[in-house]
């Protein structure tokens, strides 16, 4: 079974969102008092922020202890303290659209690799079975009706592979050249009219609605694979996602970047 990757676009936002964040960490933690900001935000209300000097050696920490304790316990050193309200915020100053556009491009792209996962739910499903009943299928994965079928079609615009739903019989199978369609007039049974064309089912075998006579019969088969081939209609191309595109995006106006990403997954239309 091979890797499927629909969309791609969330490996972009994903890793673009955890490099971001990387750099604001660095940035906030080498700039200024970032660190300390750090410090103080995960220590207790009644302690300080000490930065103690000596012999060369700096020594940053918080603790409720006085100054003179601090003496004590560092002769002769240097000794600076901060307090919540002395210290600057980490990205004092930037821009919020540079601070919380990372997690908006984490958050969109593990939206789309959630509902991705749904569609290679149903696509690793259909390999497995080739035919399948609409119900079974949606008792197996969990997913309603409505979302099988609009799963089939995004399937269909990404594999090799193609999957038609036969609304009539509730059935979602493969499209293969080893297919065979019948054009059944009337039943050999009891001659009623049937005038439709209808596909070898492996798991529901056409009959007459009259008589529950098999319309199609062995040696209509053995026939037909000499005969009769179905071809399965060409893929239409996929819509390119430009990498270049939306890393400019990303980087000049990052609003434009996510509205380009998430555009460009068809998400909205499809899911």
């Amino acid at each position: 079974m091979s890797k499927k990757d629909i969309h791609k676009i969330d490996n972009y936002l994903i890793r673009v969102g955890i490099i971001w964040i990387f750099f604001l960490f660095c940035y906030g933690a080498c700039g200024g008092n970032g660190l300390g900001y750090l410090m103080l935000s995960c220590a207790d209300p009644d302690e300080r922020l000490f930065v103690v000097t000596q012999g060369g050696r700096t020594e940053t920490f918080t603790s409720d202890a006085t100054l003179s304790e601090i003496y004590e316990q560092s002769p002769g050193a240097e000794v600076e303290i901060f307090t919540p309200d002395s210290v600057e915020p980490i990205f004092e100053g930037v821009n919020p659209l540079w601070v919380w556009t990372p997690w908006l491009l984490l958050f969109i792209g593990f939206s789309i690799r959630r509902e991705e996962d749904k569609v290679i739910e149903v696509w690793n499903a259909l390999e497995r079975t080739g035919e399948i009943g609409i119900s079974e299928l949606s008792n197996n994965t969990g997913h309603p009706r409505d979302f099988l079928l609009k799963a089939v079609h995004i399937i269909n615009a990404h594999s090799e592979q193609r999957y038609h739903v036969d609304e009539r019989h509730s059935i979602i199978h493969r499209i293969s050249s080893d297919d065979l369609l019948f054009y059944i007039e009337k039943c050999n049974n009891c001659g009623a009219s049937v005038a439709s064309q209808i596909r070898l089912s492996k798991i529901k075998p056409a009959t007459c609605p009259y008589c529950q006579f098999a319309l199609i019969t062995d040696e209509m088969v053995e026939h037909a694979y000499e005969v009769n081939r179905f071809k399965a209609p060409q893929k239409e191309p996929e819509k390119p996602f430009s990498a270049i595109i939306f890393m400019l995006l990303i980087t000049c106006f990052p609003p434009f970047g996510i509205a380009y990403a998430v555009y460009k997954t068809g998400l909205l239309k499809r899911l």
